[in-house]
């Protein structure tokens, strides 16, 4: 939840690769692709997101200012997640539909001023 108690729902792809070393081991333990995707990738993807999304929350950040660090959102998560895994990106960062449509509007009104210059 952003400073403006807006719900906050971030979409990310994944390059990931096990290391040669350790692939008969934790296909031994864990089992085939999708088994390593929910047991250890998908958790460790959750824990970093809700830490560094955490930081710009308790930092009183609106919405409004989490989409416009995206880069510094990114650049965070990177530096936690490539600690564990190869890279990441950002797909799609979504909030409610009231907050888009607020959104919208502004960014309409902002270019109708803009023209009107």
């Amino acid at each position: 939840m952003s400073k403006d108690l807006q719900s906050v729902s971030i979409d990310v792809a994944l390059n990931w690769h096990i290391k040669p070393g350790a692939v008969k081991h934790i296909f031994r333990k864990i089992g085939e692709e999708k088994y390593i995707i929910k047991i250890i990738i998908n958790p460790a993807i959750e824990e970093i997101i809700k830490a560094v999304i955490a930081q710009y929350t308790a930092a009183q950040y609106t919405a409004e200012k989490i989409i416009t660090r995206r880069g510094d959102v990114k650049a965070k998560l990177d530096e936690f997640l490539t600690k564990r895994v190869d890279d990441i990106y950002l797909v799609h960062i979504r909030f409610s539909d009231s907050f888009r449509e607020a959104a919208e509007a502004e960014m309409a009104e902002y270019v109708a001023l803009k023209a009107a210059k």
